[in-house]
């Protein structure tokens, strides 16, 4: 590998790690401040899409079963 390309992803990795550093402290901040109400949002979605990824395999499920 060329020096240049190993100075290249050493600097971008760094550079990735610094920024997801930034990102973390910012996000864990933000949901110190609003606990309850931060996860709500994602709660719904879980169970939206959970319910949704269940009922196709029921359907899938079902459609085999139905077959033989």
């Amino acid at each position: 590998m060329k020096s240049g390309r190993k100075e290249h992803y050493e600097f971008s990795s760094s550079y990735a790690g610094i920024f997801a550093y930034i990102a973390v402290t910012i996000l864990m901040r933000w949901f110190k401040r609003k606990e309850i109400k931060a996860m709500k949002p994602f709660a719904y979605y879980c169970w939206i899409v959970g319910g949704l990824i269940l009922l196709t395999r029921f359907i899938k499920f079902f459609k085999i079963t139905v077959r033989i």
